[in-house]
C-alpha cells in the first residue's frame, strides 16, 4: 500500500470517528445544560418523576452514541493499522510505531477505552448514570450545584474479561468514571496522533 493510501484511510476513518465524537458531545452537553438551567428545581420532588423518565430516555440515547463512538474508535485503529502494515517504507513505519508507543503504550485511559469497546461487544451496553448534588454553608446565600454523568465502576468490574491495564484503571477509580471527561480526553489523544500522522505523511510524499 502506498503512503497516499495510508493518508486516505487515515483522513476518512478519522472523519467518521470525529463525527461520532461530536454527536456524543452534543447530546451530553444539551442534557447537562438543560438540567443546570433548572437550578434548584432539579431537586424538587414534585418534578422528580418527570426528570426520571426523561433521564431514562437520555441514558438509552447516550448508550447508543457511546457505542457508535467506540465502534468508530475501533475501526479507526484497525484500518489505520492495516494500512500501516502494508507500507514498504520501513523507516516511516518505525517512526509511526515509535510515536504510538510514546502516546498510547502506558496510557491507562486508552487501555480502558479499548476494554470498554470489548465490554459492549461481549457483555452489554453500559448505562450512564447521573449524580446530582447541592452544597451550601449555614447562613450563606450562595450554594453550589453539581451534576455529573458517570459509569458505575462496581458494575463494570462484574465482568471478568478486562485486560490487566484496563482493570487497574477501574480499580483506581473505585466509584465512578466521569464519561464525558474521559471520552473528551480520549478524542484529544487520537486527534493529536492523527494530525501528527497526516503531517508526517505529507512531509514524506514523493
Amino acid at each position: 500500500m502506498s503512503i497516499k493510501s495510508l493518508e486516505e484511510v487515515s483522513k476518512y476513518t478519522f472523519y467518521i470517528f470525529k463525527q461520532n465524537f461530536l454527536d456524543f458531545e452534543k447530546a451530553v452537553d444539551a442534557y447537562t445544560e438543560e438540567i443546570y438551567k433548572q437550578d434548584v428545581e432539579a431537586f424538587d420532588l414534585a418534578v422528580r418523576q418527570h426528570q426520571t423518565e426523561k433521564f431514562e430516555l437520555f441514558k438509552k440515547e447516550t448508550a447508543r452514541l457511546l457505542h457508535n463512538y467506540l465502534s468508530a474508535w475501533f475501526s479507526l485503529r484497525e484500518q489505520t493499522y492495516a494500512a500501516e502494515k502494508s507500507l514498504t517504507d520501513t523507516s516511516l513505519l518505525s517512526e509511526i510505531k515509535l510515536k504510538k508507543g510514546e502516546m498510547f503504550k502506558d496510557n491507562a485511559e486508552n487501555s480502558f477505552i479499548q476494554g470498554l469497546r470489548n465490554y459492549i461487544q461481549h457483555r452489554s451496553l453500559p448505562l450512564i448514570e447521573l449524580h446530582s448534588s447541592i452544597g451550601f454553608e449555614f447562613e450563606q446565600p450562595d450554594f453550589e450545584i453539581e451534576h455529573s454523568l458517570y459509569l458505575d465502576t462496581i458494575e463494570l468490574l462484574k465482568w471478568d474479561s478486562w485486560q490487566a491495564a484496563a482493570k487497574n484503571y477501574l480499580v483506581n477509580h473505585p466509584e465512578k468514571i466521569l464519561i464525558k471527561e474521559i471520552i473528551k480526553r480520549n478524542f484529544s489523544y487520537i486527534e493529536e496522533f492523527n494530525l501528527w500522522l497526516i503531517k508526517l505523511i505529507e512531509s514524506n510524499k514523493d
